[in-house]
């Protein structure tokens, strides 16, 4: 038990690497892993990035590897929901197929917005809606002091 990390048992980590690094190594067809079981198709690869910062060149060198990137987790279950079972041969996925409706596609881009913009639109709301109330006295008071 201790408070500082190894750095010896660090620099050899995977958790460690480049997202780029790990997945060149991950999806790498010459590997010994691919020549025995097969090579691992990129379509099939996915970072998750909610929860740590993955800059704008990682991301990029992901994208031409062809792995995905998903920035939350309900995106990334969307994304899970949509890769097709690994045990499935070719004839069962045309069955499936003509029984099931395909998968949607996970969205790729959303608008969201933040909990900040959300509370700032509802004061603009209701500062609209006291400013007009204001007029309304305001012109009332005029209106009884010319009588």
């Amino acid at each position: 038990r201790g408070s500082w990390r190894d750095t010896k048992k660090a620099a050899e980590s995977a958790l460690d690497m480049e997202p780029k690094l790990f997945f060149k190594a991950l999806l790498d067809k010459e590997s010994a892993f691919a020549k025995e079981h097969g090579a691992l198709d990129p379509s099939r690869a996915a970072l998750y990035a909610g929860q740590a910062s993955v800059g704008e060149k990682q991301r990029m060198a992901l994208w031409y590897q062809g792995v995905a990137v998903r920035d939350t987790m309900q995106d990334l279950y969307n994304w899970v929901d949509t890769q097709p079972d690994w045990e499935k041969g070719e004839e069962e996925k045309e069955e499936d197929d003509i029984d099931m409706p395909p998968p949607t596609a996970a969205p790729m881009l959303m608008h969201q917005v933040s909990s900040g913009t959300a509370r700032l639109e509802e004061c603009k709301a209701e500062l609209a809606a006291a400013e007009a109330q204001r007029t309304k006295l305001e012109e009332g008071d005029e209106e009884s002091r010319k009588a």
